[in-house]
């Protein structure tokens, strides 16, 4: 099984390594225990600041004193919540840790037709209660969730409404997009063969966060499916690079944003 820990949830501001909470992940499938770990140290070795942090830790469950449980070893990872933002601010990241949120669930390919109403919304899980949303919120729940979704409805609607490879796109997507960042997170992700992902499998496993002046920022997660693996790829290994999913309309943001020439040379420069 994978756990979640969240220190803070009976101590307030109770904090592991600067973490308010981390992943316990078992290594399924992956008899190697290095996939998820050696992807997101690379993220961090090539400047994708938005990665999480990841290491090794053997688990074990202390029931009481005398009963405990031995999990074996199992991946650390750091979770992604306002604390992760603030851990992540400064003059070349992210200017604020106000600003919203979302982690993307499987579905969520930042198209029109995805960011409808019941799409969108903040998930709950209890034993009394379960709701699942393709982009949930996780920041500003209270009182900030009807500006959250509209400012998410009119950036999709906004990027889709542009025409590929026009310098209108590109002013657009230099304001309300951290390109940079994005394009270096691609390269690492295809060169990892990272396919269950939001180009290739229907737009899943990535959280993004719009700082509070508007821009886009795409944060890599869940790396268990990469370094030879493939499943919706028939070989990750073999496969075209600049074609690594679909580039029509249901990948809007990826198909945009290597509409512009300038930013496909910089992901192919990134690559090698």
């Amino acid at each position: 099984a994978h756990f979640q820990v969240k220190f803070d949830e009976y101590r307030k501001k109770q904090r592991f390594v600067g973490c308010d909470r981390v992943v316990l992940k078992w290594f399924k499938d992956d008899a190697a225990y290095c996939r998820e770990i050696y992807s997101y140290d690379l993220f961090r070795r090539f400047g994708v600041w938005m990665a999480p942090r990841a290491c090794y830790t053997r688990l074990s469950l202390c029931i009481d004193s005398e009963r405990e449980a031995y999990f074996g070893v199992y991946a650390l990872i750091e979770g992604v919540s306002k604390t992760f933002l603030t851990q992540r601010m400064g003059s070349d990241h992210w200017q604020s840790n106000d600003g919203n949120l979302w982690k993307a669930s499987w579905g969520a390919t930042l198209t029109p037709e995805s960011v409808v109403d019941g799409n969108i919304g903040i998930s709950v899980a209890t034993l009394e209660q379960h709701e699942d949303y393709i982009y949930d919120l996780k920041t500003n729940k209270k009182t900030g969730f009807e500006v959250a979704k509209t400012q998410l409805q009119t950036f999709v609607t906004t990027l889709n409404g542009l025409k590929s490879g026009s310098t209108e796109l590109k002013a657009y997507l230099e304001t309300h997009l951290a390109v940079d960042q994005f394009l270096r997170a691609y390269a690492l992700n295809v060169m990892v063969g990272m396919w269950d992902d939001y180009w290739c499998n229907n737009g899943t496993n990535y959280y993004f966060y719009f700082d509070t002046d508007g821009k886009f920022y795409f944060i890599p997660y869940d790396y268990d499916n990469t370094l030879g693996t493939s499943n919706v790829l028939p070989n990750s290994g073999t496969q075209d690079l600049l074609n690594w999913g679909s580039l029509g309309s249901d990948r809007m943001l990826m198909r945009k944003v290597m509409s512009i020439t300038e930013y496909k040379e910089r992901y192919k420069a990134y690559i090698k």
